[in-house]
């Protein structure tokens, strides 16, 4: 008789709220929570890693680029730097043209630590200081490192959490707002591929695989599991086709057939939260918890505020008899839950009072 079956789960009600939330809660790609495009945006006098303090925005008329990032984990740090030396290049270049960029850290009693970094990689952007995380908050990140774009009026163009190809993003908007490019030039620059016609497999493998999400979506899971193995078939090198065919395959207790296909999914794009979360749901239910651990933190280093991988944590440290770490991780998951409704439900009304 296995741990949880003698003893009944004591977070059972929390488990149970989180699991109810998250049925109707996705994490989404826009990384804050309380501000959107075309919001204005707060502006913030903070201490400089230099001494003294700063405004963050820019002067009136000029559009600022906002770098908020962290050093407490060796990705995020090397992800912040990247970054800082690419808004380096776009100040440099742009400067005289209206563009400011700024940086954000929003560690905690870490000068010491920044200012080596800095001065190690001869880095020239600002760098003001979030220790009480009073800007983090009233922007609603989430994703660490984010750049945030405000125009010359004051407004949010975008903020991009990190992802693949950000800084041909970032560089990209800028040269939109400055009018050197247009948005279907930019479009075509970050997507060769969609300029290129797709090989008939490719797409035929996308519409299997979206056909397959559509029909788990209803519930009808053999069905969409023979779509998703038509699309790993049509293309074994789409990555999120074997990640969701792990997924099926976890679902219908196939466990080898699931590592197989997750750890497929891992090889092709090692940064995939989708199939490293599916990882860790399929270690968990092997009863290997360890090993779920490490993958759900491993996309907690993707992906700071992924609800449903606190959730999951939650529930691996209860099956181990772990009750505070459990309950620790489910309030977290809350917390993120209710952070997200509570920004829908303030957009809502600001959209509905608009004019």
């Amino acid at each position: 008789m296995s741990f949880v079956k003698k003893n009944p789960r004591p977070c059972l009600t929390l488990y149970l709220i989180v699991s109810f939330l998250l049925l109707g809660s996705s994490s989404p790609a826009f990384p804050l929570r309380t501000l959107q495009p075309g919001n204005q945006v707060p502006s913030f006098t903070l201490p400089t890693l230099g001494g003294g303090e700063a405004s963050v925005l820019g002067e009136d008329g000029r559009i600022t680029i906002i770098l908020f990032w962290s050093t407490d984990s060796d990705s995020k740090l090397k992800r912040g730097v990247d970054l800082l030396r690419t808004l380096q290049a776009i100040g440099e270049s742009y400067g005289e043209q209206g563009v400011t960029v700024t940086s954000v850290n929003v560690d905690k009693n870490n000068r010491d630590v920044i200012r080596q970094l800095i001065e190690r990689d001869g880095i020239t952007v600002p760098v003001l200081l979030d220790e009480k995380e009073e800007m983090y908050g009233a922007y609603g990140l989430f994703v660490l490192p984010t750049v945030v774009i405000v125009d010359r009026d004051g407004t949010l163009t975008t903020a991009i959490g990190y992802t693949h190809g950000m800084h041909d993003m970032v560089m990209g908007d800028i040269q939109i707002l400055l009018g050197l490019k247009t948005v279907e030039e930019l479009k075509k620059e970050l997507n060769p591929e969609e300029a290129i016609e797709a090989p008939d497999n490719v797409k035929k493998a996308q519409r299997h695989l979206n056909l397959g999400r559509k029909l788990m979506g209803k519930g009808l899971m053999d069905m969409a599991g023979g779509e998703f193995e038509k699309a790993v078939q049509l293309d074994p090198g789409n990555a999120e086709a074997h990640a969701e065919l792990g997924g099926f395959h976890t679902r219908r207790k196939e466990y080898e057939k699931a590592l197989a296909e997750l750890e497929k999914a891992v090889e092709l794009d090692p940064e995939s939260i989708q199939a490293r979360f599916a990882l860790g749901v399929l270690y968990r239910e092997k009863g290997e918890p360890d090993k779920a651990i490490s993958e759900f933190e491993g996309v907690l280093k993707l992906e700071s505020a992924h609800s449903q991988t606190f959730h999951e944590l939650g529930a691996v440290f209860e099956d181990r008899g772990e009750i505070d770490k459990a309950l620790e991780n489910y309030r977290k998951a809350l917390a993120i839950v209710f952070a997200e409704e509570s920004a829908a439900s303030i957009e809502a009304k600001h959209s509905e009072s608009a004019p």
